[in-house]
C-alpha cells in the first residue's frame, strides 16, 4: 500500500469507504491479495492485510542501510511500488528501481521469462519489455512497470517543491487526473499529470520537471487500462511511471503529511 502505515484500512475496505476489523491472515496469504467476490481476480500485495505480516518501507529502507553492497536493482513485484512518496524512502537503496503504478496481477512478474534480465549484469529495460510482452497474451492482459533512476528523485523533489510553491490547483482539477486506483477517495494519481495541471500556466517549470522526470524514469511499459480488485479495468490515458498523492485528501491525509517526499515538496 505504497506510504499507508502498516496495518492502514485494506484495500477491499477501502474500497467500501470503510474500514472494519482485518480478517485474520495466514503465511501463504502474504504475497497475494485474496479476491473478495467471484468476478475479482487477484492481485499482489506484499505484507498481506495484518500488520504482523506488513513492514514500513522506512525499515526495508533501514534494512538495506545494514547491508554490505547497494543492489544494481530493486523490484518491487507489487500494487502502488511506483509511488513517489514510497521510492523517495528507497532512492539511495538501489541503482534502479523496477515498480507499477497500479495493482498488478498476482501472477507478479514472470520470472521464468524475466529473470535473465535480472541477474549477473541487470537489464531492467528489457525485464519489464519482456513482462509486459507476457502480459498481453495473459488471461488479464493488464501490466505496467517504471525503470526508476531513484538517485533523479532528489532533483524531481525540487522541482515539485518549486511548483507546490508557486502554484495551486484549479478548483476540480483532481476529476480530470490520471487515477491509479479506484478507491472512493483516490489515493493516488499519475505524477506526471498531477504536474501538468499544477504548472498548466507554467510552461517552463513545467519542461524542467519533464526533463527531470525523463532522467529519473527511464523507460515505461504498459497496457492501455489497469485492473483493479474491484473487479474493474479502467483507463490509462497517460502514464508517467511514478504517482503521487498530494492532492489525497480525507482520513489519510495526516499519514501523508509525515513522509519524507511530503516534507521534501511543500513549502
Amino acid at each position: 500500500m505504497a506510504w499507508l502505515p502498516a496495518d492502514p484500512a485494506p484495500a477491499h475496505t477501502l474500497r467500501q469507504g470503510k474500514a472494519p476489523a482485518a480478517p485474520p491472515a495466514t503465511a501463504p496469504e502474504a504475497l497475494t491479495r485474496t479476491a473478495r467476490h467471484p468476478s475479482e481476480a487477484a492481485t499482489r500485495y506484499f505484507g498481506n492485510l495484518t500488520a504482523g505480516y506488513q513492514i514500513e518501507t522506512a525499515d526495508l529502507a533501514a534494512a538495506l542501510t545494514r547491508s554490505v553492497l547497494v543492489p544494481s536493482l530493486l523490484v518491487l513485484d507489487m500494487c502502488y511500488g511506483a509511488n513517489v512518496e514510497n521510492l523517495y524512502q528507497l532512492r539511495t537503496h538501489a541503482r534502479y528501481i523496477i515498480a507499477s503504478e497500479t495493482e498488478i496481477m498476482a501472477y507478479g512478474m514472470p520470472y521464468d521469462i524475466v529473470g535473465p534480465h535480472l541477474f549477473g549484469r541487470p537489464d531492467p529495460v528489457a525485464a519489464i519489455d519482456k513482462a509486459i510482452a507476457f502480459y498481453r497474451g495473459y488471461a488479464y492482459p493488464y501490466y505496467n512497470a517504471s525503470v526508476i533512476r531513484p538517485q533523479g528523485l532528489d532533483s524531481l523533489a525540487l522541482l515539485v517543491l518549486e511548483a507546490q510553491t508557486r502554484h495551486t490547483l484549479p478548483p476540480g482539477a483532481e476529476a480530470d487526473m490520471q487515477t491509479a486506483d479506484n478507491y472512493p477517495a483516490t489515493l493516488f494519481y499519475d505524477l506526471g499529470d498531477y504536474m501538468t495541471h499544477l504548472c498548466a500556466a507554467d510552461t517552463p517549470l513545467l519542461h524542467r520537471f519533464r526533463r527531470q522526470l525523463a532522467r529519473t524514469v527511464v523507460h515505461t511499459v504498459h497496457t492501455d487500462s489497469f485492473y483493479t480488485n474491484g473487479g474493474r479495468t479502467l483507463p490509462l490515458r497517460t502514464y508517467s511511471g511514478l504517482t503521487t498523492s498530494a492532492p489525497t485528501a480525507g482520513p489519510h491525509a495526516e499519514a501523508l503529511r509525515r513522509t519524507e517526499w511530503y516534507k521534501a515538496t511543500h513549502p
